[in-house]
Protein backbone atom coordinates (compact mmCIF):
# COMPACT_ATOMS: atom_id res chain seq x y z
CA UNK A 1 0.00 0.00 0.00
CA UNK A 2 1.30 3.46 -0.86
CA UNK A 3 2.14 5.96 1.85
CA UNK A 4 3.37 9.48 2.53
CA UNK A 5 6.28 9.51 4.97
CA UNK A 6 6.75 12.76 6.90
CA UNK A 7 10.40 13.76 7.28
CA UNK A 8 11.48 15.79 10.32
CA UNK A 9 15.04 17.18 10.41
CA UNK A 10 15.99 14.84 7.55
CA UNK A 11 14.82 11.69 9.32
CA UNK A 12 11.67 9.69 8.49
CA UNK A 13 8.84 10.21 10.95
CA UNK A 14 5.12 9.48 10.70
CA UNK A 15 3.97 7.19 7.91
CA UNK A 16 0.53 8.07 6.53
CA UNK A 17 -0.97 5.13 4.63
CA UNK A 18 -3.01 6.07 1.57
CA UNK A 19 -5.75 3.50 2.14
CA UNK A 20 -8.74 5.43 0.76
CA UNK A 21 -9.64 6.57 -2.76
CA UNK A 22 -9.49 10.21 -1.61
CA UNK A 23 -7.11 11.38 1.14
CA UNK A 24 -7.45 14.98 2.29
CA UNK A 25 -4.54 17.01 3.69
CA UNK A 26 -4.80 20.22 5.68
CA UNK A 27 -4.76 22.03 9.02
CA UNK A 28 -8.37 21.32 10.05
CA UNK A 29 -9.13 18.24 12.15
CA UNK A 30 -11.58 16.84 9.59
CA UNK A 31 -8.71 16.05 7.17
CA UNK A 32 -7.30 12.54 6.84
CA UNK A 33 -3.78 13.95 7.26
CA UNK A 34 -3.93 16.84 9.73
CA UNK A 35 -0.82 19.07 9.83
CA UNK A 36 -0.23 21.55 12.63
CA UNK A 37 1.51 24.18 10.52
CA UNK A 38 0.50 27.83 9.98
CA UNK A 39 1.68 27.62 6.34
CA UNK A 40 -0.81 24.82 5.62
CA UNK A 41 -4.32 25.84 4.58
CA UNK A 42 -7.39 24.45 6.34
CA UNK A 43 -8.06 22.22 3.34
CA UNK A 44 -4.77 22.31 1.45
CA UNK A 45 -4.65 19.33 -0.93
CA UNK A 46 -6.12 15.97 -1.89
CA UNK A 47 -4.51 12.76 -3.07
CA UNK A 48 -6.82 10.81 -5.36
CA UNK A 49 -6.14 7.14 -5.94
CA UNK A 50 -7.47 5.54 -9.10
CA UNK A 51 -7.11 1.98 -10.33
CA UNK A 52 -5.32 1.84 -13.67
CA UNK A 53 -5.46 -1.92 -14.20
CA UNK A 54 -7.48 -4.50 -12.33
CA UNK A 55 -5.39 -7.36 -13.70
CA UNK A 56 -2.08 -6.40 -12.10
CA UNK A 57 -3.56 -4.07 -9.46
CA UNK A 58 -1.72 -0.91 -10.49
CA UNK A 59 -2.84 2.47 -9.21
CA UNK A 60 -2.38 6.11 -10.12
CA UNK A 61 -1.81 8.70 -7.37
CA UNK A 62 -2.69 12.35 -8.12
CA UNK A 63 -1.87 15.25 -5.82
CA UNK A 64 -4.37 18.08 -6.33
CA UNK A 65 -3.90 21.48 -4.71
CA UNK A 66 -7.20 22.91 -3.46
CA UNK A 67 -6.35 26.56 -4.14
CA UNK A 68 -4.20 26.85 -1.04
CA UNK A 69 -2.28 30.04 -0.23
CA UNK A 70 1.18 28.42 -0.24
CA UNK A 71 0.53 25.76 -2.94
CA UNK A 72 2.18 22.35 -3.10
CA UNK A 73 5.60 21.36 -4.35
CA UNK A 74 6.51 18.03 -5.91
CA UNK A 75 10.25 17.45 -6.41
CA UNK A 76 10.89 21.16 -5.62
CA UNK A 77 8.50 22.40 -8.33
CA UNK A 78 5.36 24.36 -7.47
CA UNK A 79 2.30 22.56 -8.83
CA UNK A 80 -1.47 22.47 -8.61
CA UNK A 81 -1.77 18.96 -10.11
CA UNK A 82 0.87 16.23 -10.11
CA UNK A 83 1.03 12.53 -10.81
CA UNK A 84 3.05 10.99 -7.96
CA UNK A 85 5.64 8.28 -8.59
CA UNK A 86 7.69 6.25 -6.15
CA UNK A 87 10.34 8.37 -4.41
CA UNK A 88 8.81 11.79 -5.16
CA UNK A 89 9.26 14.48 -2.51
CA UNK A 90 6.16 16.46 -1.60
CA UNK A 91 6.17 19.76 0.28
CA UNK A 92 2.98 21.04 1.88
CA UNK A 93 3.53 24.21 3.91
CA UNK A 94 6.75 23.62 5.86
CA UNK A 95 6.22 19.84 5.92
CA UNK A 96 8.31 17.51 3.73
CA UNK A 97 7.07 14.07 2.68
CA UNK A 98 8.42 11.24 0.60
CA UNK A 99 5.93 9.32 -1.52
CA UNK A 100 6.44 5.57 -1.17
CA UNK A 101 4.46 3.34 -3.54
CA UNK A 102 4.67 -0.38 -2.85
CA UNK A 103 4.99 -2.44 -5.99
CA UNK A 104 2.81 -5.23 -4.61
CA UNK A 105 0.10 -4.19 -2.11
CA UNK A 106 -0.74 -7.81 -1.30
CA UNK A 107 1.34 -9.83 1.16
CA UNK A 108 3.35 -12.67 -0.32
CA UNK A 109 1.59 -16.03 -0.31
CA UNK A 110 3.30 -18.55 1.94
CA UNK A 111 3.45 -22.22 1.05
CA UNK A 112 0.84 -24.25 2.94
CA UNK A 113 2.32 -25.79 6.08
CA UNK A 114 1.88 -29.38 7.10
CA UNK A 115 -0.85 -30.04 9.66
CA UNK A 116 0.51 -29.95 13.23
CA UNK A 117 0.65 -33.17 15.20
CA UNK A 118 -1.64 -33.74 18.19
CA UNK A 119 1.22 -33.13 20.66
CA UNK A 120 2.08 -29.78 19.01
CA UNK A 121 -1.58 -28.75 19.15
CA UNK A 122 -1.78 -29.54 22.89
CA UNK A 123 1.49 -27.67 23.58
CA UNK A 124 0.18 -24.64 21.66
CA UNK A 125 -3.10 -24.66 23.59
CA UNK A 126 -1.26 -24.87 26.92
CA UNK A 127 0.97 -21.93 25.95
CA UNK A 128 -2.12 -19.78 25.36
CA UNK A 129 -3.48 -20.30 28.89
CA UNK A 130 -2.86 -17.34 31.22
CA UNK A 131 -0.21 -17.76 33.90
CA UNK A 132 -0.67 -16.90 37.59
CA UNK A 133 1.34 -13.69 37.10
CA UNK A 134 -0.89 -12.61 34.19
CA UNK A 135 -4.01 -13.30 36.25
CA UNK A 136 -2.59 -11.28 39.18
CA UNK A 137 -1.85 -8.38 36.83
CA UNK A 138 -5.42 -8.47 35.49
CA UNK A 139 -6.94 -8.31 38.97
CA UNK A 140 -4.50 -5.53 40.00
CA UNK A 141 -5.43 -3.54 36.90
CA UNK A 142 -9.14 -4.03 37.59
CA UNK A 143 -8.66 -2.79 41.19
CA UNK A 144 -6.71 0.24 39.97
CA UNK A 145 -9.43 1.12 37.42
CA UNK A 146 -12.12 0.89 40.11
CA UNK A 147 -10.19 3.10 42.56
CA UNK A 148 -9.26 5.60 39.86
CA UNK A 149 -12.85 5.95 38.60
CA UNK A 150 -14.06 6.51 42.17
CA UNK A 151 -11.53 9.32 42.57
CA UNK A 152 -12.72 10.93 39.34
CA UNK A 153 -16.31 10.95 40.57
CA UNK A 154 -15.37 12.85 43.75
CA UNK A 155 -14.18 15.96 41.87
Amino acid sequence: MAALILYVNGAPGIKYELDKTRVTIGRELDNDICLDDACVSKHHAVIEIKSVSLLDETYEYRLIDLGSTNACQVNNERTSLALLTNGDTVRIGNQWFKFDADTDPRPAQAAPAAAPSEAETLRGAAAKLPTEVQMANVSAARDFDTKFSRRLRTF
